[in-house]
């Protein structure tokens, strides 16, 4: 992975395993490498709690796999779907050059509506911001317009 895009990447691609798990209430922690994650159960009745775990070299090889895929079809993409949410909310850890600490969307009184992101800059400073997932989805649509745009410069 790009250093600059390690953690908008890591979070779209932890972003593709919960919508395939259909997973939609999470909480992620980072520790170092690795990514812990307690989710909402997705299987009626609810009561249960999904808890995964997932290295780098995880992260880097579900990453590859994905990337194979896209690479065969054709797909529109859905800037409101959890992958491109994630990547957008990781974007902004990776704009500061920071250390990501934890994403959630799980602790507002609107689950799902907003994200939650705690990281911490490089002079040891902590920062907690929350985003509306309506503007989650613009700053993913910008993101991929710039995508597009470095794509058109190399051609």
């Amino acid at each position: 992975m790009a250093d600059r895009d390690i953690c908008s990447r890591a979070l779209r691609v932890i972003g593709q395993v919960l919508e395939t798990r259909r997973i939609d209430l999470f909480d992620i922690k980072c520790f170092g490498n690795e990514f812990y994650l307690q989710c909402g159960d997705p299987q009626p009745p609810y009561l249960n709690l999904v808890e995964l775990r997932y290295t780098a070299a995880e992260i880097s090889s579900l990453d590859a796999k994905a990337k194979m895929k896209r690479q065969r079809a054709f797909k529109l993409v859905n800037f409101e779907a959890l992958p491109e949410l994630l990547r957008a909310v990781g974007r902004r850890v990776d704009e500061n050059r920071a250390r990501l600490l934890r994403v959630t969307n799980s602790d507002s009184a609107d689950a799902a509506d907003s994200f939650k992101i705690e990281y911490q800059t490089r002079d040891g400073r902590r920062h907690a911001e929350e985003f509306p997932a309506g503007a989650v989805g613009h700053q993913a649509l910008r993101m991929y317009k710039e995508r597009a745009r470095r794509a058109d410069v190399r051609r």
